[in-house]
């Protein structure tokens, strides 16, 4: 399991957010992935949906960050799932990831559609703006799609040494995560918190 799996999970039962959609693509690859109790199942992305935030909380799970295919693959099912988001009514998305850098840091990077965003999120929530540089795989990816399609967002990144994160960081990108959504919404049942 990757460890943005692992962050979407914890957030899924903390949010009690129910499955409501899946997104299968020919771009996927051809294959059946087994599950633990044996059954295959095709690549595919969950949305789920939470009711205890005000708006809404949406969440997408994926099988794979970015499509072997292609890069015309990777914007062609991006493209469509911030289309279909904005459908639901979203007004902002968060992609969130690790990355390795030259020096670790305990702390959370920023990025966003705007500096002013970037900026708002990293002093009300914590972390720094992003420096410059490129930002890959799928939450650049979607990030980047979603500011073409007029659609506010907001990266968090956390900085791991290694290839995979330990158990350690992937709570402290789950907290921040958690922080970040109370901070822009009004939650429906305070005291289910």
């Amino acid at each position: 399991m990757n460890a943005n799996r692992s962050v979407s999970d914890l957030l899924i039962d903390h949010t009690q957010a129910i499955q409501f959609a899946q997104l299968y693509s020919p771009h996927f690859p051809e294959y059946l992935e087994a599950a633990a109790d044996g059954i295959g199942h095709l690549p595919h992305y969950d949305f789920y949906a939470s009711a205890r935030y005000d708006p809404s909380l949406v969440l997408l799970v994926g099988d794979r960050q970015l499509l072997p295919s292609a890069a015309a693959a990777n914007y062609e099912v991006f493209t469509a799932i911030i289309t279909f988001i904005k459908k639901l009514g979203c007004t902002q998305i968060v992609s969130y990831g690790y990355f390795s850098p030259e020096r670790v840091e305990d702390t959370i990077y920023v990025g966003a559609t705007s500096e002013a965003l970037a900026k708002e999120i990293a002093q009300t929530v914590g972390g720094h703006v992003l420096p410059e540089g490129q930002l890959r795989t799928s939450v650049g990816l979607i990030l980047g799609l979603a500011q073409q399609l007029e659609l506010p967002g907001i990266c968090i990144l956390k900085p791991i040494f290694g290839r995979h994160p330990s158990d350690i960081v992937i709570l402290s990108l789950f907290k921040y995560l958690l922080t970040l959504i109370q901070t822009r919404s009004g939650t429906r049942d305070p005291a289910s918190h």
